[in-house]
């Protein structure tokens, strides 16, 4: 259960940071009346989906590219299968 609990919590602090250093949100602090604090956060939503978007197309792009690199890699194979061996025993 703890383990779950570190994973669960490691999960936040990793989004809060990513999404600080991606400016998907920005926190700010103003003074109040009676020498309180006011807290303002505001969620850029939009781009937040814009991330994620190109994100996936990143993704897709690298896994298109590494099956082409294979199917380059299993036709080769099939190439020098077939070729006669060139050696003299």
């Amino acid at each position: 259960m703890r383990n779950l609990l570190a994973l669960v919590g490691a999960a936040v602090i990793l989004v809060a940071v990513v999404g600080w250093y991606r400016n998907w949100y920005s926190v700010e602090t103003t003074p109040s009346s009676g020498g309180h604090q006011s807290v303002n956060i505001d969620i850029d939503r939009s781009r937040i989906s814009d991330d994620i978007h190109r994100g996936e197309e990143r993704i897709q792009d690298a896994l298109e590219r590494t099956r082409r690199e294979a199917d380059k890699q299993g036709q080769s194979n099939k190439k020098e299968s077939g070729k006669p061996d060139s050696k003299i025993w």
